[in-house]
C-alpha cells in the first residue's frame, strides 16, 4: 500500500492523506479527468465538466448520487465541493507534486521525504515542474529532462465532521482502486466492500491516537 502519509485533524475538521503513484503527474493528472476509466476507481460519470463552475455527478452504485463543483482547478490542482444527498456539503482539493528518482546510490530508488501539512502547504504554491527541478537540484540528480519521476497525490477533504474516520478508509480504498486503474490492472468492483473493512480494521489504531 504506498500510502505515505495520514492526517486526521479533528480541531481543524480535516482529513489529509498522500499517496505514492509510479506514474508522472502529467499522466495522474490525465488519468484523474479520465471519463473512460473512472468507473473503475470511484464511480459511473453522469455529468463530468472540469472547469471552473462546472459540475460533477458521479453514481456510486444504486444511484447514491455525489455532486460537485469544481470550485479552482490548474497546474496539477483541482478543489471543489463534494456532497452526497444524506450529508452535508464538503470541500476536497487534489495536489500533484513530481518525486525524483534518486541515481546517487545507483539503486534506481525514489527520494523519500515524509509529508506533513507544511510540506503540503508548499507544494500547493508550486508547479510540478518547479518541483520536479528544485528537488534534483538538492539531490544532485539530473533535470526533468533526465529524470524518471513519480508522484505524491495529496488529498484533502474538509468539513467531514463524525464522518471523518469512515472517509479515512473510504479514501485509501478509493485510491488503492485508483492507482490499479493507473497501472491497467482494474480491481474487480466486487473487491470495494471486502478492502473497504481491511483498511477500516488496519486503521483504526491510527484514527484512534488522532481522536
Amino acid at each position: 500500500m504506498p500510502l505515505r502519509g495520514i492526517e486526521i485533524d479533528r480541531v481543524a475538521d480535516s482529513l489529509t492523506m498522500a499517496w505514492a503513484l509510479p506514474s508522472a503527474p502529467t499522466d495522474v493528472w490525465r488519468h484523474l479527468q479520465n471519463v473512460e476509466s473512472l468507473d473503475e476507481w470511484l464511480g459511473r460519470p453522469l455529468v463530468f465538466s472540469t472547469e471552473v463552475g462546472g459540475e460533477i455527478i458521479i453514481d456510486h452504485a444504486d444511484s447514491y448520487l455525489c455532486r460537485s463543483e469544481i470550485l479552482t482547478i490548474d497546474d496539477f490542482a483541482v478543489e471543489a465541493t463534494w456532497a452526497f444527498p444524506d450529508e452535508p456539503t464538503t470541500r476536497i482539493a487534489i495536489q500533484l507534486a513530481a518525486t525524483v528518482a534518486d541515481r546517487s546510490n545507483g539503486a534506481g530508488g525514489f527520494a523519500s521525504t515524509e509529508v506533513t501539512t507544511e510540506a503540503i502547504d508548499q507544494t500547493a504554491s508550486k508547479t510540478a515542474d518547479e518541483a520536479v527541478t528544485e528537488a534534483a537540484a538538492a539531490d544532485g540528480a539530473p533535470a526533468r529532462d533526465d529524470a524518471e519521476s513519480s508522484t505524491t497525490l495529496v488529498l484533502r477533504h474538509d468539513g467531514l465532521g463524525s464522518l471523518i474516520d469512515s472517509y479515512a478508509t473510504g479514501w485509501c480504498t478509493h485510491l488503492t482502486f485508483f492507482e490499479a486503474s493507473l497501472a491497467g490492472i482494474p480491481i474487480p468492483g466486487s473487491q470495494f466492500w471486502p478492502l473497504c473493512t481491511t483498511f477500516d480494521q488496519l486503521l483504526a489504531p491510527h484514527t484512534e491516537s488522532q481522536g
